[in-house]
């Protein structure tokens, strides 16, 4: 059964898929929401109602499972499922109570996929995460990892190995069901790297990342507190400090710096939250409770918009005052580091600075 089918069918409308969605462009009627395939996000899925030069109206994408297609208008206006429309079968939620399970599960991900990362005979990966300002060291050092193209590769490993596993994988977000019905790795899984969030010991979450200029990081489907993804990336390598770097992950924001700091270059360890909005409240306790004092938000630096004449904040900076409000009101001293722009520059952050500059700088 196709997915869209409880909400598209012969007797209903586009209204009825854009239910929930909020518009963001008028010229293009894109509307974004969360995704009815994998059910990420807030945004994640778009729908265009407005054709676009060569491409048709109803035309939709899912940026985290990848989902695609174009809803074909009728004369009637009735809308129905193109034909060449991808089937895509629901996500399984994820359950607390099976958080043990979908670590162990992590964890296994990551022993099979770091293997791939230093394989001679595909270079690929490991010489991008150089490119990227990290060493091979920093690379076992954070146990990187880089997931085969090949969907079955992951699917027959944990077969071999943890068969008893293989129930908890979906909610886990590690493997799907294709349009056959056949188990596989899930797509944000395949032909990425991978990086692990480690905390306490243990692997609580799962980052991904395509190879190549303007890709994005990517988090596993669901809700990450559901996981027990709660922690930022970088937890375990804070130490005894009483002063963090908060960043958003942005894998490479908080990696980067964090290899300087375990270097001896930078006097303080980066953490960071996946996405701007990936920020968790019980960070302030968690921080507080191994002795940890004083944060540093260094979000994505900007130039401030202009709405309707007046000049604005950017969205970095309305976020961080927010999130600083709140690591305040629990006892923890804020301040924010803004990293200069240089001219004709349009956004810095913290990796693309230091890399750019050096660590004595981003140190000053």
């Amino acid at each position: 059964m196709h997915w869209l089918s409880d909400m598209v069918d012969s007797t209903s409308t586009l209204h009825a898929l854009l239910q929930g969605m909020r518009l963001v462009s008028r010229r293009t009627g894109e509307y974004v929401g969360p995704c009815p395939a994998c059910k990420a996000g807030s945004d994640r899925f778009h729908v265009w109602t407005q054709p676009d030069g060569k491409r048709p109206a109803g035309r939709y994408w899912c940026r985290t499972c990848g989902t695609h297609g174009i809803l074909a208008a009728q004369p009637d206006q009735k809308w129905q499922s193109h034909p060449q429309v991808e089937t895509i079968i629901p996500t399984v939620h994820a359950q607390t109570a099976h958080i043990p399970q979908y670590r162990q599960l992590y964890e296994l991900v990551m022993l099979w996929a770091q293997r791939w990362l230093f394989e001679p005979a595909n270079p690929t990966p490991l010489a991008y995460v150089r490119t990227r300002g990290l060493t091979e060291a920093d690379a076992r050092a954070f146990l990187l990892g880089y997931g085969l193209a090949d969907p079955q590769a992951l699917t027959g490993f944990l077969r071999e190995h943890a068969p008893e596993l293989l129930p908890y994988a979906q909610e886990a977000g590690v493997l799907t069901i294709d349009r056959a019905g056949m188990l596989r790795t899930h797509w944000n899984l395949c032909g990425t790297l991978i990086f692990p969030t480690i905390a306490n010991g243990v692997i609580v979450d799962l980052r991904t990342r395509r190879i190549g200029p303007g890709e994005r990081g990517r988090s596993l489907v669901g809700k990450p507190i559901d996981r027990g993804a709660v922690f930022p990336m970088g937890w375990d390598a804070l130490g005894d400090t009483d002063t963090v770097i908060l960043t958003e992950s942005g894998e490479f924001k908080t990696l980067v710096p964090l290899a300087a700091y375990c270097q001896g270059l930078l006097d303080v360890p980066t953490i960071g939250f996946p996405g701007i909005n990936g920020f968790q409240a019980s960070i302030a306790a968690d921080l507080r409770a191994r002795g940890v004092l004083r944060v540093l938000i260094a979000y994505d630096t900007q130039p401030r918009p202009v709405v309707n004449g007046v000049l604005t904040l950017a969205p970095e900076e309305r976020w961080t005052l927010m999130y600083g409000a709140q690591l305040s009101d629990a006892g923890l001293e804020v301040q924010v580091m803004r990293l200069p722009l240089a001219s004709g520059e349009t956004k810095t952050d913290l990796d693309s600075f230091l890399l750019t500059y050096g660590a004595a700088r981003l140190q000053r």
